[in-house]
């Protein structure tokens, strides 16, 4: 009886023992988004892929501009920001175990290293203005239609 309390009190042990080493394998990614202005940038999907396993996490930044992911193993990942608002930005990191991984994205200081970016910024800002000022136009010529309408149905009815 001694040694099946001995055998068990070892095999627990032996579990717990490769559950802490599991835990430091893992590591965690995490970082902040910021729009063109420094300000935080919330509802970004940030989409970690291992490139040894194929095993992507989905993490989206909160109020604050923030995300974080743990639970990522030791390894190679891709890590890519979404948003319906720029096009895919996309880094390739390094995690290590037991480590914290920081992948920022600043908008603002990435217009800063291009130029390019803050006059393709400006112009797509243009458009968006133009198209609002076109849908102000056209909803209400629109409007004018259907009134004329309205018009037409009443005189027709009228004897």
């Amino acid at each position: 009886m001694r040694h099946w309390k001995t055998a068990l009190a070892a095999i627990v042990v032996a579990g717990a023992l490769a559950v802490a080493a599991a835990a430091q394998s893992m590591g965690r990614v995490n970082g902040t988004v910021k729009d063109e202005n420094g300000n935080p940038w919330p509802g970004v999907t940030v989409v970690i892929h291992s490139d040894d396993t194929g095993t992507t996490f989905n993490a989206t930044t909160d109020a604050k501009g923030q995300y974080s992911q743990m639970g990522v193993a030791a390894g190679i990942y891709t890590i890519t920001f979404q948003s319906d608002k720029f096009a895919p930005q996309v880094f390739r990191v390094r995690v290590e175990g037991g480590g914290t991984l920081t992948q920022d994205l600043d908008f603002k200081a990435l217009i800063a290293k291009h130029p390019e970016y803050a006059e393709a910024v400006k112009k797509q800002e243009a458009a968006k203005q133009k198209f609002s000022e076109l849908k102000v136009h056209f909803e209400a010529g629109r409007k004018a239609l259907s009134q004329i309408d309205a018009l037409r149905q009443q005189m027709a009815s009228q004897p």
